[in-house]
């Protein structure tokens, strides 16, 4: 089949190179498509000395787990019922998506001999779901790739969709908001103004050339009709409102002027208006006017482009909204299964197809109990992790580890990524790495606050109680903007401490700014000891509270005895309730793959430990 379509492709290239009478090229064609025949002869030659009629054979056998004759293909007389069919069906299309997972695989060594026993097995399963099914094992192929694709976006959108209520995409068709989203949007803008300039530089030859400007009133009126697909009337109306033998007639004759123009657009953007959002009429009302007034102005040749380009604007918000709409819908449906079938079975279905593995999710597991065995017996520093109760099933112990795992994540200052994280949790990569920040920046307002409270006691620089609060805003806000710099955190921390100094009468002098100022840039580095002494209590506190529940964190849990690291313990305990929220969650939908991912990583850890045992000496 496949030399077939090579040689029609190879006829098809030789007629186009006769036409342009590109003579080397038809000579080459023509040896091609000799080499193509050539080839098909000797595979169909090699095939049949090989297997003569067998094409179905030991893969049916296995499939169906019978013994049959290599003469029996058929199905129907093997006098097997319709529903063994499709039971030895469906294990080969298992198996044929099993294989094909594993051979696409980056790492895949396509010269090792395991390697191509696989591709010759994946061979023989695609021969043998054609035997069953008569459907082309390309047609598998294709199928397999789309389940790939699919399976993997379709649980990622239903987990986004179950987490966030909030949830939005926009046109780009990733979440609002997102690097992707953004660089979409920034492509976009490139794209649509040279785009455009095209259409405006046809306007302006002499006499304007309005081709283009056809071809997108045709594409605005087939939209419209798409929108409202099952209304007649509707459509007969677009018809005799956008009548394109008529506006080809006005261009040509140079009628195709400012009423009539403005009479088109007027239609356009009432039947807009009838489509979208309520909420986007306003806006809708307000550019549609500056561009009647512009068209008044200005004449067809200038506006006739910006209408157009606020027309496919407003399109692309309409179908937006819809997309935005539907998923609403579904993720209130999700939302509604308390139980969450649909991710666990969905990630289910990923494992037993080898599209997702648990080996990094496993490491974690090993290297932590291993670690947490090690300090199981230090009585300063008690481990979180009762081991005997692990060993004994003890679903609480199960539920810590697993959450412990997850800390284990966020513990590290460099963000998680699809590579670092545990498979179970990449689903979650955009909340760990949030999650990750807010850890540093309440460890950077506990360091900040620090330093200013010992600079000010160290100056007799009393503070009210008024100003405190304010100081700790202004930190907030520039550690939580994605613009600011360091420099900029220095300066409006020099110039807060600065106004205490003022309102207290105190000089502040450049020495103690030049101070301030080291001692703010030196303790925002991650490896600086001052702040890793407080990175360290953050995410103690957040163990704790895993193992406790969040009600551990106080108004000292930073340290005792200062007014300042008071004021960051609100963040600190929203952080803890929403690490804790969902590190729950996360249990509930997924404790299947986590407890016997553990239970494996016990077994193996055992193992290790025993050494070449009989089973009697290690129970």
């Amino acid at each position: 089949t496949q030399s077939t379509w090579g040689s029609c492709l190879v006829t098809a290239t030789l007629f186009a190179n006769m036409k342009r009478r590109n003579w080397w090229a038809i000579a080459g064609g023509a040896a091609a498509s000799a080499a193509v025949v050539a080839v098909a002869y000797y595979m169909i030659k090699k095939n049949k000395k090989k297997n003569g009629t067998k094409s179905l054979g030991a893969i049916s056998e296995r499939a169906a787990e019978q013994d049959q004759s290599e003469s029996q293909n058929d199905p129907q007389s093997q006098g097997r019922t319709q529903e063994e069919v499709e039971q030895a069906l469906a294990k080969l299309i298992h198996e044929f998506r099993t294989l094909f997972v594993e051979l696409r695989h980056p790492q895949t060594n396509y010269s090792d001999e395991r390697t191509l026993i696989k591709m010759s097995r994946m061979d023989d399963v695609m021969a043998g779901i054609e035997e069953i099914s008569g459907r082309s094992g390309l047609m598998m192929l294709r199928e397999a790739v789309e389940y790939d694709a699919t399976s993997v976006s379709n649980l990622q959108l239903a987990h986004d969709l179950i987490r966030n209520k909030n949830f939005r995409v926009g046109q780009s068709g990733m979440r609002v908001g997102t690097m992707e989203d953004q660089m979409y949007n920034n492509i976009k803008q490139i794209a649509k103004r040279a785009f455009w300039d095209i259409v405006r530089a046809d306007l302006t030859l002499s006499p304007p050339d309005f081709t283009r400007v056809i071809i997108h009133l045709q594409e605005i009126k087939d939209e419209l009709i798409r929108f409202t697909p099952h209304q007649a009337h509707m459509r007969t109306e677009i018809e005799e409102h956008m009548d394109m033998d008529l506006i080809k007639q006005q261009i040509a004759n140079h009628t195709f002027d400012t009423p009539t123009v403005l009479g088109l657009f007027d239609f356009v953007v009432n039947r807009i208006m009838m489509l979208e959002a309520p909420a986007r009429s306003e806006d809708t009302n307000t550019r549609a006017a500056d561009l009647r007034a512009q068209l008044a102005s200005e004449g067809v040749s200038s506006t006739i482009v910006k209408m157009m380009e606020f027309i496919f604007d407003k399109f692309d918000e309409i179908r937006t909204d819809l997309t935005n709409f539907k998923l609403q819908q579904v993720g209130n449906q999700l939302r509604q299964d308390s139980s969450h079938s649909y991710e666990r079975e969905k990630l289910g279905e990923q494992i037993e197809l080898g599209l997702v593995k648990l080996d990094r999710t496993k490491e974690v597991i090993e290297s932590l109990l291993i670690r947490e065995t090690v300090q199981s017996g230090d009585v300063a520093a008690p481990s979180p992790v009762d081991l005997v109760a692990l060993h004994r099933g003890d679903a609480a112990a199960y539920e810590t580890l697993i959450c412990l795992v997850i800390l284990e994540s966020l513990k590290s200052t460099s963000a998680v990524s699809v590579t670092t994280a545990p498979e179970l949790l990449r689903l979650d990569i955009e909340q760990l790495v949030a999650f990750q920040n807010t850890i540093q920046m309440v460890s950077l307002l506990g360091v900040q606050c620090t330093l200013i409270g010992q600079m000010l006691a160290s100056k007799c620089v009393p503070v009210s109680a008024a100003a405190l609060p304010r100081i700790v805003d202004h930190l907030k806000e520039q550690l939580r903007s994605p613009v600011a710099s360091l420099s900029q955190l220095t300066q409006r921390l020099i110039a807060d401490v600065r106004d205490l100094f003022v309102i207290a009468h105190k000089e502040f002098t450049p020495v103690d700014e030049s101070m301030l100022d080291g001692m703010v840039k030196r303790t925002t580095n991650v490896n600086d000891p001052v702040f890793q002494v407080f990175y360290k209590r953050v995410i103690g506190v957040i163990t704790r509270a895993l193992r406790e529940g969040p009600a551990v964190v106080g108004a000292d849990s930073l340290g005792a005895g200062s007014p300042f690291l008071s004021l960051v313990a609100g963040d600190l305990k929203e952080l803890v309730a929403q690490i804790y929220a969902f590190c729950r969650h996360h249990v509930k939908v997924f404790a299947p793959f986590w407890n016997r991912s553990i239970k494996e990583v016990l077994e193996t850890l055992d193992r290790a430990a025993n050494g070449p045992q009989s089973a009697s000496e290690s129970v």
